[in-house]
């Protein structure tokens, strides 16, 4: 089912909030990748696995891949929607699920990140660095994108 005009003017606004809070995210972690770059000594990095290097990959990679299984299997089902509801409540409850799986999303990965940062700026790994960067493209790649939602939105409706 394709969304109607006012259908997709009804939800946008909460697309967007999501969006914002989502470039946020990226936004944090890029600085903060920018800021403890400037101030590392990078005499003294290295490619070594040390125990703090194996602990954040292994911790950051599990996040990476719980970022995209745990939220769909978390709310799976659980938008709420009868078949009693009308059009624009089932609209209301599949927003606020989007909301929630897209900031635990961004959450799982910007922890992720922010763990590998600093963990890198104690141990100056480079493997760390290259999980961050790794991250931020996960973030990136997996933004929502309008058009996208809202054909998901209108799969769900039908």
């Amino acid at each position: 089912m394709i969304l109607k005009r006012e259908q997709m003017d009804a939800i946008k606004p909460a697309i967007n909030s999501v969006r914002f809070i989502c470039l946020a995210l990226i936004g944090g972690v890029t600085i903060a990748a920018i800021i403890l770059s400037a101030i590392t000594d990078w005499q003294q990095i290295n490619t070594d696995f040390d125990p703090l290097a194996i602990f954040g990959l292994a911790i950051g990679f599990s996040c990476l891949a719980s970022a995209f299984t745990i939220p769909n299997i978390l709310f799976a089902g659980s938008s709420g929607i009868e078949d009693k509801d009308t059009d624009d409540v089932k609209l209301k409850k599949l927003s606020g699920v989007f909301q929630t799986k897209t900031i635990v999303r961004y959450a799982m990965l910007e922890g992720a990140a922010f763990l590998n940062l600093v963990l890198f700026f104690v141990s100056h790994n480079i493997l760390l660095l290259g999980f961050v960067a790794l991250a931020l493209a996960a973030m990136v790649v997996a933004f929502p994108k309008i058009d996208s939602v809202y054909a998901c939105f209108g799969e769900q409706l039908s």
